[in-house]
C-alpha cells in the first residue's frame, strides 16, 4: 500500500473548526495537558495519518475511550473524566455502525518491570513463536509495554484462538517463573510481566495500532520493526506531536510482511506448547 501524509483539508464555521468534513465544537479544548494538545490537534493528527490507521481499525469492531473534558491525569484514572464506550446506546454520532457482541471481562498490567526486561520478554515471545513457524509482530501500547502479533487466516474460532494462547501462555511460565506469569490477580505479580492471553477472548480489547492512548502525555501505539527494539528508544518517543513526522520519514512500513503473511495456528501446536 502506498504511504503518503495528508494535507488538512479544514474550514472554520463560527467558532468550530471542520476536519475532514467532520465539525468539531470547542476545537481549541486541550485534551492532554501535559502535551498542550487540543481536540483540534487530535483531529488533525488521524486526518495526517489516516492511511496508516484505517487498515488496522476498517470493518472492525471498536471500542472508544471518551474523554469529554480532556484527560486530567490522576482523575482520569480514577474514572471521572473518562470512560470506556462499548455500547453506542449512551453516545454515538449516526456515522458510527454499531454491531452486537457478547461480552466479558479483561485486567491490566503489571507494575515493577524495567522497559529492558520488557523488550527481552517480547523477545523470547517471538523466539517461541519461531518454534512454531509462526512469525509475529511487535508495536508499543502508549504505556508500559508491548503488544506481539501474530496474524493468521480466519480458520479457527474464537475458543481455539484462547485455548492455544492460554497454552502459550503456560509455556512461557514454564520457562522463566520468576519472570512471567498468567495469573491476573494482582496481589504478588508486581514483578513479573503478565502475558494476556484473555487478549484473545472474543470480546476482549487491545490498542488499536496508532491510536492515542487517554492520558496526559498523548502517547500512541505504533508498530515498529523488531530491529528498533532498544533499551534506549523508550515508548514514550511516540507521541501525537511525534509520530506524523516518523511515518514521513519511513522508506516502508515496518509491518509490511504483516499485510501479506498467511499462516495458521499449527495443527498440534496446544501438544506442541505443552511439551516445552
Amino acid at each position: 500500500m502506498g504511504r503518503a501524509v495528508a494535507t488538512y483539508s479544514r474550514g472554520r464555521t463560527g467558532d468550530a473548526e471542520v476536519v475532514a468534513g467532520v465539525r468539531l465544537s470547542h476545537p481549541d479544548r486541550v485534551l492532554f495537558p501535559a502535551a498542550g494538545a487540543t481536540k483540534l490537534d487530535l483531529a488533525r493528527y488521524y486526518e495526517t495519518i489516516v492511511d496508516w490507521v484505517l487498515p488496522h481499525v476498517a470493518d472492525r469492531p471498536l471500542t472508544l475511550v471518551r474523554c469529554p473534558k480532556g484527560v486530567a491525569g490522576a482523575a482520569a484514572k480514577r474514572g471521572t473524566d473518562c470512560f470506556y464506550m462499548k455500547h453506542s446506546k449512551v453516545w454515538a454520532p449516526p456515522s458510527v455502525r454499531r454491531v452486537q457482541i457478547r461480552e466479558k471481562t479483561k485486567t491490566g498490567d503489571g507494575e515493577r518491570i524495567g522497559w529492558r526486561e520488557v523488550i527481552g520478554a517480547a523477545r523470547l515471545v517471538r523466539s517461541l513463536f519461531g518454534v512454531l513457524d509462526l512469525a509475529s509482530f511487535v508495536k508499543t501500547t502508549g504505556g508500559r509495554g508491548l503488544h506481539v502479533v501474530v496474524p493468521i487466516v480466519p480458520h479457527a474460532d474464537w475458543s481455539e484462538c484462547l485455548a492455544f494462547a492460554r497454552a502459550f501462555a503456560l509455556a512461557l511460565v514454564r520457562t522463566r517463573p520468576a519472570l512471567f506469569t498468567e495469573r491476573f490477580a494482582r496481589a504478588g505479580r508486581a514483578d513479573k510481566i503478565l502475558i494476556d492471553y484473555l487478549r484473545n477472548n472474543r470480546t476482549n480489547t487491545s490498542i488499536a495500532a496508532f491510536s492515542t492512548r487517554a492520558r496526559p502525555d498523548a502517547p500512541v501505539s505504533v508498530p515498529i520493526a523488531w530491529a528498533e527494539l532498544s533499551p534506549s528508544r523508550t515508548p514514550d518517543r511516540f507521541t501525537l506531536a511525534t509520530v506524523p513526522s516518523r511515518l514521513a520519514r519511513l522508506r516502508t512500513d515496518p509491518w509490511k510482511a504483516y499485510w501479506s503473511t498467511k499462516q495458521r495456528l499449527p495443527r498440534h501446536g496446544i501438544r506442541a506448547l505443552e511439551g516445552m
